[in-house]
């Protein structure tokens, strides 16, 4: 009672180093298993898988600097290359022939729903291929015949097994099996009769053996602990998994003639996935440290194994599960408990008179169905508040955004020797029909904007007056993204952004003026050999006409602070080095060039203050542009050369900011 935060963490971790540093003395008293490391890379290097001949070991890699990738490997770790990129899972199997990989990976399915589907590899062409549309399966396992597929099917509450056939497509759902089972990681023995699946009933978790021609299923071991990712040995006398059964996942190998139980292995952090190598010398497995999983290899010798015997791998009796518990709970959802404020920012503006002050904020609900994010201001010598507020509603097809805006914004250089402010106070609406992959995202979006602009400054007597009244009008726009970024990423790291955007605004629309606007946008990102080193490029061009305004259609200058984000709805653009609004025209040409490179990944906060430091990062740029009426040479584009430091914080627990 009366600890502070600081004060109980530090307790947590004295106990937990107490309590694991004995741990370590007891296991470290009698011999540690040795393995050979194949990998160095840590994170997460996982499910090994060798091809028949025994030659090329597959396996998957997962990590934050990286799209996650399907690699092959000779024996030894010596050849390590790409294979395919795929979207997580870390589960594969091969061909008899070795020609083939087949893989479960996430992907989007209509939109909605984010569904394990299969997906094949040929190593000779380099291609990838899908298997299922919508089918939710994983964890796929070669006949070794090779005309079937075997694979653990999620549908409608159920967990079943399934045979895919790879000739006809059909599929075979073994629904003889118990339907109260939950199983993983299916491998068929080496004559092909039966099945080794992980499985978990009434919370126990255990292995079964499954016998195809007798449609039997036999319990080989039942208990607390978690027993994983079953294989066979090559003559089909062993089954070898993992299990955390002494707290430490070890490899255990199962007798399936004398039915005896034995450990493989004994370490310190833990191994998970293994596999032996077709000449039965050796076993190779994923084993966890302080870096992470790396793929090891150790002598497959039975003379080492220890016996198992009494309590941590015998069964125990099943329980019941009380779901009426449950169900008395269950009512229907609501976003309104998680659809509030998740932080809030002190942030500064500035309008005609001085300094405004002001705060930010945002949130979603549990589901992601409904987003917002607002900020208020107010201008003490002005005396008046300003606002922006963005709501984006995901519960229907498309999605729909509305938002509302009263801001005061300066033009340089539109009137001799001073800022000419105006105010604008702006209503959005749009609908967005989104086609999503993990790998890239196309949308086309409708929409309509009311913008009214007001003065806010005396103009002299004798000066061109800016134009004042409503610009209202509808849009479309294309648009497509296929780039990425990673854990330790500064910036997007590959893959392109486009888009095409065409607004009328018109007096039958509301509108004060008649004008019609085209803009273009593409971006390319290239990631260099150094790790999270890239150029990123970038070239916009925009054209209008009808009636022509003072403040123009587009205008460019001052950066603004999330210049990453290409926001189709700008017509005022980032010129770096210059004033705001300086360049304004009917035309625009816009080009940049940027190197982008890191510093230094901090990672840190302070004590559980609402901010965090991530990353300390920066970009040698070049920029180039210009805005016009009728005519314009490349002598009287503007440019800048510069170099710009960025820091990434988290602020309020919640909200990324760029400095």
């Amino acid at each position: 009672m009366g600890q502070n935060y600081e004060s109980l963490w530090n307790d947590w971790q004295r106990t937990l180093r107490t309590r694991f540093n004995k741990e370590k003395e007891a296991l470290t008293q009698s011999e540690l298993s040795d393995s050979q490391a194949i990998t160095q890379s840590g994170d997460w290097n996982l499910g090994p898988r060798f091809n028949p001949r025994g030659d090329t070991l597959s396996y998957t890699r997962i990590n934050p600097h990286e799209y996650p990738t399907l690699r092959l490997t000779d024996a030894a770790g010596e050849e390590d290359r790409d294979g395919v990129r795929r979207n997580f899972g870390y589960t594969s199997t091969w061909s008899p022939d070795g020609q083939v990989l087949v893989f479960s990976q996430f992907d989007f399915y209509r939109n909605y729903s984010v569904y394990n589907d299969l997906y094949l590899y040929d190593r000779s062409r380099s291609s990838l291929r899908r298997l299922t549309e919508g089918a939710r399966l994983r964890d796929p396992d070669f006949h070794p015949a090779g005309h079937d597929l075997i694979a653990v099917e999620n549908r409608r509450g159920q967990n079943r097994l399934v045979l895919n056939s790879l000739e006809t497509g059909a599929q075979e759902t073994l629904d003889w099996i118990e339907a109260d089972i939950t199983l993983a990681h299916p491998r068929w023995s080496p004559d092909g009769k039966r099945l080794a699946v992980s499985a978990s009933k009434s919370g126990q978790q255990g292995l079964y053996v499954i016998d195809m021609a007798q449609k039997k299923v036999t319990p080989i071991l039942m208990d607390k602990a978690l027993d994983l990712n079953p294989t066979w040995s090559p003559d089909g006398k062993y089954i070898v998994f993992s299990s955390d059964a002494t707290g430490i996942f070890n490899l255990y190998a199962y007798d399936l003639e004398g039915g005896g139980l034995f450990q493989v292995s004994r370490v310190l952090g833990g191994v998970l996935t293994p596999e032996l190598n077709p000449e039965m010398t050796e076993v190779y497995f994923s084993s966890y440290s302080s870096k992470g999983f790396d793929i090891h290899r150790m002598p497959w010798d039975p003379s080492t194994w220890l016996p198992v015997e009494g309590l941590p791998m015998q069964a125990v009796p099943e329980e019941t599960f009380a779901a009426s518990a449950l169900n008395d709970a269950l009512e229907a959802y609501s976003p309104w408990p998680s659809l509030r404020p998740r932080y809030g920012s002190p942030i500064l503006g500035s309008d005609e008179d001085g300094v405004q002050i002001g705060a930010a904020t945002g949130g979603q609900d549990i589901l992601g169905k409904h987003k917002f994010d607002a900020l208020a201001l107010y201008g003490p010598e002005a005396g008046r508040a300003a606002y922006s507020m963005q709501y984006i509603n995901d519960l229907f097809y498309p999605s729909l955004q509305f938002g509302f805006t009263d801001l005061a914004i300066a033009h340089a250089d539109l009137i001799p020797n001073d800022d000419y402010w105006e105010r604008i106070r702006r209503f959005d609406f749009s609908a967005s029909f989104p086609t999503l992959s993990f790998s890239r995202f196309h949308a086309i979006t409708l929409g309509y904007r009311f913008e009214r602009i007001s003065s806010l400054t005396d103009i002299p007597s004798g000066l061109l007056r800016p134009d004042e009244g409503d610009l209202a009008g509808f849009r479309l726009m294309l648009s497509f993204d296929s780039t990425k970024s990673y854990g330790f990423s500064s910036s997007r790291e590959d893959g392109r952004r486009l888009f095409l955007r065409y607004e009328r605004l018109g007096d039958r629309l509301g509108s004060d003026f008649n004008q019609d606007r085209y803009t273009a946008a593409w971006q390319e990102y290239l990631g260099l050999p150094w790790r999270h080193h890239l150029m990123a490029s970038r070239i916009r061009g925009g054209y209008s006409r009808g009636d022509p305004l003072v403040q123009r259609a587009f205008e460019l200058g001052r950066a603004r602070l999330s210049e990453e984000l290409i926001n189709p709805e700008q017509t005022e653009l980032a010129l770096r080095g210059y004033p705001s609004r300086l360049l304004r025209g009917r035309k625009f040409t816009l080009a940049t060039l940027e190197y982008r490179f890191p510093i230094h990944n901090i990672e840190r906060g302070i004590r559980t203050w609402p901010f965090f430091f991530r990353r300390l990062h920066g970009a040698l740029f070049y920029d180039i542009g210009n805005a016009w009426d009728d005519h314009t040479s490349l002598s009287e584009f503007r440019s800048s050369t510069g170099l710009e430091l960025k820091m990434d914080r988290v602020l309020g627990h919640w909200v990324p900011v760029r400095f």
